[in-house]
């Protein structure tokens, strides 16, 4: 829950802030994809995220922990069975995947 923090912030596209990064010296290490579906009921945010190589993964996120236990009642999940990791750790643990070894983790492209 509180193992992470995160700067969201908005840019025009990737690209873009490609060349921000390599403009101020910061080298690309991965190339890393997710889609992500989000909803919003009562301040609770209800994240679907989508990686190239595991199953969907749901955060639930809120200003307190009673409001995110809250959210999984919702939805009605147990909260004895939450995971509390980072992505990377849940990829390690749960999939095999470490993701300090990957270059590229993007879904395949469809061919025509």
């Amino acid at each position: 829950m509180d193992s992470t923090e995160e700067v969201e912030t908005i840019v025009s596209s990737a690209e873009e802030i490609n060349k921000v990064l390599k403009a101020v010296g910061i080298p690309l290490i991965r190339y890393q994809e997710k889609k992500r579906i989000r909803y919003q009921l009562d301040g609770i945010v209800f994240e679907l995220d989508f990686w190239p190589r595991i199953p969907m993964v749901l955060e639930i996120e809120a200003p307190s922990v009673d409001e995110v236990k809250q959210g999984a009642k919702l939805l009605d999940l147990d909260w004895n069975k939450a995971i509390f990791v980072d992505q990377k750790v849940l990829h390690d643990q749960y999939y095999g995947i470490d993701l300090n070894e990957l270059h590229d983790y993007s879904f395949p492209t469809k061919e025509t």
